[in-house]
């Protein structure tokens, strides 16, 4: 708590985050840890949420009130959804797996060297569809979100990954030919 307070200059706000501290840490706890159920991520975003509170103290007027549980409950589940996003575990679907399930059909016989078959034709994607691909299928990233990384439209991204489907099908045809 003594790192939380040094933020703070104010007597009265000292006061005031104290009191918020000793109301608040277990629902912050228990919000973060229904997203993230882990304890020690939880414990991290109820860290972080804390200094975000403390940065932001002379906002919050009445400890009590309805819009300083909002504001806490909102704090702590972005904070805890941050956090796992930035640690959700990469999950390992076969690429093949994932065009199939999205009406691409592949029409290739897979090896068991498969995945090095399938990045090395990732690899060979113009660079423009091949960034697209990596952020979406990679990194599990939303159009929304690649639109704002690459600073493009969302539509843009779509057509990217429309027309970088069709390019990567005609590629793992021609390295099935070869």
């Amino acid at each position: 708590m003594v790192v939380y307070l040094s933020m703070i200059d104010d007597d009265d706000d000292i006061y005031k985050f104290e009191n918020l501290y000793t109301r608040y840490k277990q629902l912050m706890f228990y919000i973060a840890n229904q997203i993230l159920g882990d304890e020690h991520l939880s414990e991290d975003a109820v860290h972080i949420s804390f200094i975000k509170i403390a940065k932001n103290i002379n906002k919050i007027n009445n400890i009590d009130s309805r819009d300083t549980k909002s504001f806490i409950t909102v704090l702590t589940k972005r904070t805890s959804i941050d956090i796992y996003r930035k640690n959700k575990k990469e999950n390992i679907v076969s690429f093949e797996e994932h065009y199939l399930d999205n009406n691409l059909e592949i029409a290739y016989d897979l090896s068991d060297d498969s995945d090095t078959f399938i990045v090395e034709a990732i690899s060979k994607l113009p660079e423009i569809y091949k960034e697209v691909f990596i952020l979406k299928y990679r990194h599990d990233l939303s159009n929304k979100e690649i639109s704002k990384i690459l600073k493009i439209s969302k539509d843009n991204v779509e057509k990217r990954v429309q027309r970088g489907k069709k390019k990567l099908q005609n590629i793992l045809i021609d390295m099935e030919a070869c």
